[in-house]
């Protein structure tokens, strides 16, 4: 019997560690092949998995997924170092498997939870806490897991750890930044009360020293974090008072040119920099052009309860070239205004909550604060399809009208998106899915010259990008074209076709790269043609039409969409 076979035979029990433990033989052929099996890497484990889902028959699948899900849990939760990215991959498998009768969580949880203490003690800086701290707000709000108490005062002991070691220093900076640490913790409920009193009187003596020393410099900027404190002692705040007075300090003192902002009626609105504690490293940071880095944070602001946000930067360095500096800013003001104009007009767009520009170096750094989301849906259907966890077809109803309502306002506004995949829409906290990334979107006007020509430059993620936009862009690399390409087509049609096949993503749970190709042509007809819900194959046999003009527009489509339910009388669960 090959290796295969031998871990078929054991398929039906279903757990390797649940298998290990009941073999009492320590020389079985049974252990030794376990042993094998928990010492294979990730990439093997999936290789694996794809083996089995190959050659086993349908009636065991599940079980086969099962066992080789288990071992992915116990060789992410035996790799050191262990990683926020491995601890979340880890959560979402834990919780698939939990539903199995015969699997108990609670050791696997308190591997993780180990873990998790481990990668805390081995934090380099406050926002390596942070990231813990992220991991165990959502074991305890999406997993329902909510003993980590233990967990949370490690954090706690490390926050204020980094504190105290942050005011040895004599810099204003340091205690200005460690009085601001102080204050969001206190605001995610960590007891951080001797910290930041031991922070505060460490400001207030360097202030006096420097004053009667008649040494003004760093003054003003710590003196401004300092009034945002509670001073109980009042000889102490009678004085900060009069060095308010007498250095002039101001909420903001940073040098800002005005960006439209949003309605007052938002629930806050940001427009300085100093209004925002950003957290390093960023999420996401690159440089698409010379002169310009895009980065995107996660934010801390106080307006005026504490929030999580999501902070966009562009920093433009310094150019010789005028008219390309100048499109720079037109472009993102326009990003900025569609933001501002979306934001609460359908919740499938995001919070918008204010930006501001300032020049930092020579450089200048525009800021758009909006709504913190904690994942991506191209984050969901990965881990989805790492545990072989299909969405049901209410779900994916309830997912693809939702996002069809959020298009159709965009197409009645004449919007253009013009990357739509999955890695553009977000989710938030409370699971609501969020169309982002505007960057590259356009407002157009049925009149103008540019849709009459329907000239336009190709943009977008090759992947998910129409049939007609693909052969262009093909073309137009065969031919030795430089910088961006041009050419004849419809956007509006291009973006279907790329939502046509994130709808797809999500019920395949696979890539979706090559189906806009002629080679991959063939399989994506297999894949519409088998495709189990009627409601799901009439609107993608449109919205994936070579055709252009078969593909109809959004608000057409969420016509059908809800028209072929109510035909088919679909019972979804």
């Amino acid at each position: 019997m090959d290796r295969h076979d031998e871990i078929l035979s054991l398929i039906h029990i279903g757990l390797a560690q649940k298998l290990k433990a009941e073999v009492e033989n320590p020389s079985g052929a049974l252990k030794k092949l376990l042993d094998e099996i928990l010492t294979l890497s990730l990439a093997q484990f999936q290789e694996l998995k794809d083996t089995i889902n190959q050659s086993t028959p349908e009636q065991h699948q599940k079980n086969a997924n099962d066992l080789l899900t288990a071992c992915i849990c116990n060789a992410a939760l035996e790799t050191e170092p262990f990683t926020t990215d491995l601890a979340r991959q880890v959560m979402p498998l834990i919780n698939y498997l939990k539903e199995r009768p015969d699997f108990n969580p609670e050791s696997t949880y308190n591997s993780l939870l180990s873990n998790i203490i481990s990668g805390i003690s081995a934090c380099k800086t406050v926002e390596d806490v942070d990231e813990w701290v992220t991991i165990i707000d959502i074991l305890r709000n999406e997993y329902n897991f909510t003993d980590v108490e233990t967990e949370l005062k490690w954090a706690e002991s490390k926050y204020i750890e980094f504190v105290w070691e942050g005011m040895k220093n004599d810099d204003p900076v340091q205690l200005a930044r460690q009085l601001v640490i102080s204050k969001r913790l206190e605001g995610k409920g960590f007891d951080m009360s001797f910290a930041k009193n031991i922070a505060i009187d460490f400001s207030y003596d360097y202030i006096e020293e420097k004053d009667e020393a008649g040494q003004p410099d760093g003054i003003s900027e710590l003196l401004n974090v300092l009034l945002g404190f509670e001073i109980n002692d009042e000889d102490k705040s009678a004085k900060i008072n009069l060095w308010k007075v007498k250095y002039g300090v101001k909420p903001e003192e940073t040098k800002t040119e005005t960006i439209p902002q949003p309605p007052r009626n938002l629930d806050m609105v940001i427009s300085a920099s100093s209004q925002i504690e950003l957290i390093n490293p960023p999420f996401y940071s690159h440089s698409p052009t010379e002169n310009l880095i895009v980065s995107v944070y996660r934010g801390i602001c106080y307006l005026p309860n504490r929030i999580d946000i999501a902070v966009k930067t562009y920093t433009i360095a310094p150019s010789s070239d005028e008219a390309k500096f100048n499109e720079r800013l037109t472009n993102i003001n326009k990003e900025i205004e569609l933001l501002r104009d979306l934001s609460g007009k359908h919740p499938s767009f995001l919070e918008y909550y204010g930006s501001y520009h300032e020049k930092v170096n020579d450089q200048h750094v525009i800021g758009i604060a909006m709504e913190y989301c904690t994942q991506t849906l191209m984050h969901e259907i990965t881990n989805r399809g790492g545990a072989d966890q299909k969405y049901t077809e209410r779900e994916l109803y309830d997912k693809v009208v939702f996002l069809l309502e959020g298009f159709s306002f965009l197409e009645q506004k004449k919007i253009l998106h013009q990357d739509i995949k999955p890695h553009n829409i977000f989710i938030n906290r409370e699971g609501i899915l969020k169309i982002a990334d505007f960057n590259i979107a356009q407002k157009y006007d049925e009149g103008t010259t540019y849709l009459a020509t329907g000239v336009h430059f190709v943009q977008g993620t090759q992947g998910y990008m129409a049939p007609e936009l693909r052969k262009l862009l093909s073309d137009g690399r065969l031919s030795g074209a430089q910088g961006p390409i041009r050419g004849k087509f419809k956007p509006a049609k291009a973006d279907i076709y790329s939502l046509g096949l994130t709808f797809l993503q999500m019920y395949t749970l696979r890539s979706v790269e090559t189906f806009s190709t002629p080679e991959g042509r063939e399989e994506l007809e297999k894949i519409l043609k088998n495709i189990e819900f009627l409601w799901l194959k009439t609107i993608l046999d449109k919205m994936l039409s070579v055709d252009k003009e078969f593909r109809p527009k959004f608000k057409h489509l969420l016509s059908k969409i809800k028209d072929t339910d109510e035909d088919s009388q679909t019972i979804m669960v």
